[in-house]
């Protein structure tokens, strides 16, 4: 509409100066007259070669990268018809989560086709966040050189970029070098059934009904579940605490969380140890124990799009922990401690669960008193405590742990 009303009024100046030109003559206003009939043709002429199709092709330089670094974005724009005027100028204006529109250097990319059929368009986007983004499109505008006719045209073109929390290489974990000779699983068995049954314990929600033990749960009236040989073994499980109660005012420290989380993940997938994820967020998230590049890119995954929005306290959900077997691994990594956690530690420890505790905390911070003093408390129940200020400090934290595994 905005065009026609261009050309409407260009029309209208045209027929005004031919009046004054038959009024007033003269060499000036037929010159005028002259150069507005010309433009006229020009911009007619261009309005119907704005009527062009585009398809557009997208390549990502890298689709899953580490928070913080660096993406090319090429698009390739094919133009399906000519048109009678040669296109001047192309404007691409790539359709992207704001943010990383607020990370390029200009909103769009300027290209000057003339009569090709094809061009193409190349940017960076520096220094890219933790998450996932989806771009889902771009806009492709054409138009005069004189800018008084455009035309703008969404063109869709999937494309998408997961950033993956920063991490850090450990060089070692004492906990998984410290693991039981012959305590690893069998890679040949797939499912509890293989196994041979070592136990009974209570049943835990979301247990399967093939683990019931249905003659315990026959003579004591409240359901049992099997304990597996299968599952007494060297598993690691990472807890994070994602809630609001404790980074609601911290994201930083929740970001380090996060990179310590991937940074572990990393670690037991180069090692071959078997490990899951369970997230205390606005639900709980249950990633079960795994190996492999497909155990591994489900993690990180989830650790890329997460958000501390929990509204339950991390210490009132820890029960859920109930049903891990015995002698596992979990690695907590949180911000807040509370006198909650004591119930946790009587609960791992009748578990027969090693825990590691990995406290998230800005830099020149230090725990409080009572922090101080709950932390001793923990200890004495078999936790290690420990405190990170930075993802620079993982190396050295890991390293140090394995000699004084006391120090925080």
């Amino acid at each position: 509409m905005r065009n026609v009303l261009v050309l409407l009024s260009l029309y209208l100046v045209l027929i005004v100066v031919y009046v004054l030109a038959r009024i007033y003559g003269g060499f000036g206003p037929w010159f005028l007259f002259g150069a507005l009939i010309c433009m006229s043709l020009y911009e007619t002429a261009t309005y119907r070669s704005l009527r062009r199709r585009y398809a557009m092709t997208r390549h990502v330089s890298v689709s899953r990268l580490a928070a913080g670094g660096t993406v090319e974005i090429t698009l390739d724009v094919q133009i399906s018809r000519s048109g009678w005027i040669p296109l001047h100028w192309l404007r691409i204006e790539d359709d992207l989560p704001p943010k990383l529109m607020v990370r390029l250097a200009q909103p769009y990319q300027m290209t000057y086709p003339w009569r090709d059929r094809q061009t193409t368009v190349r940017y960076m986007i520096d220094h890219i966040p933790r998450g996932s983004y989806r771009m889902p499109g771009a806009y492709v505008v054409s138009g005069d050189i004189f800018g008084l006719l455009n035309r703008r045209v969404y063109v869709p073109t999937a494309g998408q970029v997961i950033a993956y929390p920063e991490t850090r290489r450990l060089m070692g974990f004492s906990v998984v070098e410290r693991a039981r000779p012959g305590s690893r699983v069998n890679h040949a068995r797939s499912s509890d059934d293989a196994a041979r049954v070592i136990g009974i314990r209570d049943y835990v929600p979301g247990d399967r009904l093939s683990r019931i033990h249905w003659p315990a749960t026959a003579r004591t009236g409240a359901l049992r579940s099997k304990e597996f040989e299968h599952y007494v073994m060297n598993e690691v499980v990472l807890i994070l605490d994602a809630t609001k109660l404790s980074y609601g005012h911290d994201p930083l420290s929740f970001e380090l969380a996060l990179s310590l989380a991937g940074s572990f993940a990393e670690f037991l997938h180069q090692s071959e140890t078997a490990f899951g994820l369970q997230v205390f967020a606005g639900q709980h998230i249950d990633l079960p124990v795994g190996r492999g590049d497909v155990n591994l890119i489900r993690v990180m995954e989830y650790l890329a799009v997460m958000q501390a929005d929990g509204e339950e306290a991390i210490a009132d959900t820890l029960w859920r922990l109930a049903g891990l077997p015995s002698q596992t691994t979990v690695v907590v990594i949180g911000h807040t401690l509370g006198s909650e956690w004591l119930k946790f530690a009587v609960l791992a420890k009748e578990r027969q669960l090693k825990v590691e505790l990995l406290i998230t905390r800005l830099p020149n911070t230090s725990l409080s008193t009572d922090e101080a003093e709950l932390c001793d408390a923990l200890r004495s129940h078999g936790f290690r405590i420990r405190t990170i200020h930075s993802i620079d400090e993982i190396d050295a934290n890991v390293a140090l742990s394995r000699q004084r595994p006391r120090e925080e």
